[in-house]
């Protein structure tokens, strides 16, 4: 029994000791993870079935242009008064996320907008939540569907009427 206890124990020795070779693990530095995980021309940006049609240099394009006349068309056809006139831009930063569900993660330069177009934030979100789930953004060096967020600048030139 003793004699089977030593085998046994020198086995497991030998195998730890062995084994850890067979663990080779590299390390990477945090600038070669950013590196691997920035965007780059070979992933895929979040896209619309429609855009598929597009060669892949003009989808992006395509799938900027529904979400902006998307927006164009609610804010057109919505009943937004404008307190005083207004020429002035405004820049969207839509998210797409892993799923493909669009959503509106902030309005940058809102300040006078929004005080002076009371409704206008509802108006947009409720544009933006009509859109279809898109194709997701997939980062291609691991193949993995990936959260992302755009800007979309969009021009307000309203008038008062007298």
């Amino acid at each position: 029994m003793k004699k089977q206890l030593i085998i046994i124990l020198g086995f497991t020795v030998v195998f730890q000791l062995f084994s850890c070779e067979y663990l080779n693990t590299s390390l990477y530095t945090p600038k070669e993870i950013q590196k691997a995980s920035s965007w780059s021309e070979n992933d895929q940006a979040p896209n619309f079935p429609a855009c598929q049609e597009f060669p892949i240099n003009q989808q992006d394009q395509c799938f900027k242009e529904i979400i902006s006349s998307t927006i164009n068309n609610s804010l057109s056809n919505a009943y937004l008064i404008a307190n005083e006139e207004i020429n002035e831009g405004i820049i969207l930063v839509i998210k797409v996320d892993k799923e493909g569900v669009i959503s509106l993660s902030e309005i940058k330069n809102e300040s006078k907008a929004l005080r002076i177009i009371p409704g206008l934030k509802e108006q947009i979100e409720s544009a933006i939540s009509s859109l279809p789930k898109a194709l997701p953004a997939t980062k291609t060096n691991v193949g993995v569907f990936v959260e992302v967020e755009f800007e979309l600048p969009i021009q307000l030139n309203t008038s008062t009427k007298n």
